[in-house]
């Protein structure tokens, strides 16, 4: 398997990042027009819930759960009259919410969610070593840390820190302690510690709105907890991540224990996920039975510090203006502009564009057709010795690009001379 960063089905990193978004696109439409469902959608007989998935969602399977036709991995020959095979469908019906801010720093988690019928206790966050070694998928993190044992590391934790400090070692055993961002966010804040645990409903659809990177098995236990509660098809209920905020990953107990880079990024230790599954079935029956919940405590808003300046100076080239068209070419349909640049960290054009592709209209205005955010543009921006540099756009021009007479321009920012624009010479299309 090739980790190194950049590597994909093309040695280009633009068409890499295409060819993956666009195949990942194809594959959701497929299932949608097949009415399949999607990676987790309903468990295979390998994912049916273990006696310590029943454990720890406080509750029996129930009969949709065992290994029946709902059970098979998409791809096999599910009963035509599930639902679930029919595809997309329109939901209807009222909505409903409930939300809460969950302190995961100390959250007494009840044994019907832990697995061992004891109950446990959450800790403030700590980053384990095997978080600073990246996933195996995405290629390699910081030198000196790998995902599972890290022996030094391990020795450190285990010999002069799990002994004195009981309360963590129960929170946090097996990790391998690299970066205690408890006490870091006493000085600065790094790692929020309240999270945003969130209930929607839309019809007989529900969506846990969690604010992490949750597995797939992770999720499926949530969802199996509030489907219990709620008397709905396991089908019907959606983990949203990534909603309101970002708190590293959320891994199974059983999945924390290998500590590789997710179960070493889940930051408040073994009891994270069965704290958010307490706190999801508080939410889904307060939803169940119409009563409110306490809303807790948000983060509190951290002050936004002011903006460093950069310390790199930018300077154009000999003899020329920023902006200044340095190399021109159009070969075939790919037409590539030269520009005498600025850092592009001057001013990272938010809701704008370091470029435009404009065509020229009848009546002497010219019209935008294409952007940095377009799949045929491609910006580059590189030094050219000191503190000069240069920007090059690209433009491949689309087959069904409409005939007539185009220009590029590019937009940079240079403190204290600000913002300027270049723009290559008119160029036909035929």
């Amino acid at each position: 398997m090739g980790l190194a960063p950049g590597l994909g089905p093309t040695g280009d990193q633009f068409e890499n990042t295409r060819v993956i978004g666009l195949r990942q696109y194809e594959a959701a439409a497929a299932l949608i027009g097949a009415g399949q469902p999607a990676v987790g959608e309903r468990p295979s007989e390998g994912e049916q819930a273990s006696e310590g998935d029943r454990a720890s969602e406080g509750r029996r399977p129930s009969e949709g759960e065992q290994g029946s036709k709902g059970d098979r991995a998409p791809g096999g020959s599910p009963d035509p009259g599930d639902e679930w095979v029919s595809g997309a469908r329109e939901i209807s019906g009222g909505l409903d919410f409930r939300a809460t801010h969950l302190h995961l720093s100390a959250v007494e988690v009840r044994p019907e969610f832990t697995g061992d019928q004891r109950p446990h206790r959450t800790s403030p966050p700590v980053g384990g070593a095997a978080a600073f070694a990246g996933a195996r998928v995405d290629g390699p993190g910081f030198k000196g840390f790998r995902p599972g044992a890290n022996p030094l590391w391990d020795a450190v934790s285990r010999r002069l820190v799990y002994p004195f400090a009981p309360a963590l070692r129960d929170a946090q055993y097996p990790k391998a302690l690299a970066l205690p961002a408890g006490p870091v966010n006493r000085v600065v804040p790094v790692i929020p510690e309240s999270a945003p645990v969130q209930l929607l409903r839309i019809g007989p659809l529900f969506l846990i709105g969690i604010p992490a990177e949750v597995t797939i098995v992770a999720g499926l236990r949530l969802r199996r907890t509030v489907a219990a509660i709620v008397g709905a098809a396991l089908s019907d209920v959606l983990v949203a991540g990534y909603s309101n905020g970002y708190l590293h990953y959320v891994t199974t107990p059983e999945e924390y224990d290998a500590q590789e880079y997710e179960g070493g990024s889940t930051l408040f230790g073994r009891w994270e996920l069965p704290a958010l599954c307490q706190t999801v079935a508080g939410l889904a029956t307060a939803m169940r039975d119409g009563t409110p919940v306490d809303p807790g405590s948000p983060e509190p808003a951290v002050p936004v510090r002011a903006r460093r300046p950069r310390t790199a100076a930018d300077a154009p080239h000999p003899g020329r203006r920023f902006g200044d068209v340095l190399d021109f070419s159009l070969i075939g349909r790919r037409a590539t502009v030269a520009f005498v640049a600025a850092h592009p960290s001057n001013d990272l054009r938010r809701g704008g564009s370091y470029l435009f592709v404009e065509r020229l209209c009848g009546d002497g205005s010219w019209a935008r057709t294409a952007d940095d955010g377009d799949w045929s543009t491609v910006f580059r921006w590189a030094r050219s010795g000191g503190a000069t540099s240069v920007a090059t756009v690209t433009w491949n021009i689309p087959e069904g690009a409409e005939p007539g007479t185009y220009r590029i321009s590019y937009h940079g920012d240079s403190p204290p001379k600000g913002p300027f624009t270049g723009v290559s010479e008119p160029f036909e299309v035929r």
